[in-house]
């Protein structure tokens, strides 16, 4: 792939205690070859975990291509979300954009490409805040065009740039604002759907969750910003278990979604509108509605899977 494509958007490869799922990652990222790689580990929170994140590291020490390497490792725990926040600042700080990965997250080869190639469509869009490689449908009326618009995207292999990563609040401070919470109930429209994220934005905001990715989300609302989807999912999470930080459930209807190619030149949607039923689509299949109806999950999942 390296000799059809170069990949000139710089990289961050976010790095623990995981070395299996790190060295499935890192050859993805090996076959094309970034030509600057963030590499950001976190340090164990036990000495019976220094083993397993020092191999990880090991691992992701093995650039054997021209690289610029920027390694960010932490000689103590700081817990994921600070380890992402001050790893993504440092990044920012550093480059206008970038790809970003966990050791847990696997693309799609042609990933890559849909990210830089986007980055560079929309570089200049305020719209647009997010490129994300996640279709947690799997696939999503990839018939009519190769990606879409949504509220939601996803942080399991995605893009953006460094004017909409300043927008991040890890406080979540405008959460206070009730104007800000009424607004977001115009957004989703959907009661369920802002009752669930409500409750997840209270959770984040009382720092009951050790999230970084739900400030992230908020301040895409908030600030009304799209994310680009693929019609076909790019990425798959293999870290559902007990061993993940978050994703502990391996019974997940998000556990290890097909992986498809996508086709460039990539052919966009007609207007850069929300996709309304995608949306809908997506907080049917969520985690927390799964959990609530277990009995009507698949149903729900069925119906959905008709619209594609």
């Amino acid at each position: 792939m390296s000799g059809e494509f170069t990949l000139s958007t710089p990289v961050a490869f976010f790095v623990y205690n995981r070395p299996e799922h790190t060295a499935k990652v890192f050859s993805r990222i090996s076959d094309v070859q970034p030509r600057k790689l963030f590499i950001i580990a976190d340090g164990p929170k036990e000495k019976n975990n220094d083993k397993r994140t020092t191999r990880a590291r090991r691992i992701v020490n093995q650039v054997t291509w021209d690289c610029n390497v920027v390694r960010l490792y932490s000689d103590t725990n700081l817990g994921i979300k600070e380890r992402f926040v001050t790893g993504l600042n440092r990044v920012f700080d550093t480059v206008d954009e970038a790809i970003i990965l966990e050791d847990d997250t696997l693309p799609d080869p042609s990933f890559f490409r849909f990210c830089q190639v986007l980055l560079n469509r929309y570089r200049d869009d305020s719209r647009i805040m997010e490129i994300t490689g996640r279709n947690q449908l799997g696939t999503w009326r990839a018939d009519k065009q190769d990606y879409h618009f949504s509220y939601n995207g996803g942080i399991w292999g995605w893009a953006t740039w460094s004017d909409c990563w300043e927008m991040y609040d890890p406080d979540m401070k405008l959460w206070e604002d009730r104007i800000v919470r009424d607004r977001l109930k115009d957004l989703f429209g959907d009661e369920w759907q802002y009752n669930h994220m409500h409750r997840v934005y209270e959770e984040a905001y009382n720092e009951r969750d050790e999230s970084w990715s739900y400030p992230w989300t908020f301040a895409r609302q908030i600030n009304s910003g799209l994310s680009v989807v693929p019609s076909r999912n790019l990425v798959s999470n293999i870290g559902f278990g007990p061993e993940a930080t978050n994703t502990t459930q391996s019974s997940s209807p998000w556990s290890g979604i097909d992986t498809y190619s996508a086709s460039f030149p990539l052919s966009a949607p007609p207007y850069t509108i929300v996709d309304g039923d995608y949306d809908q689509a997506f907080h049917k299949i969520r985690p927390g509605r799964w959990k609530e109806h277990p009995i009507v999950y698949p149903f729900w999942k069925l119906i959905s899977s008709f619209a594609h």
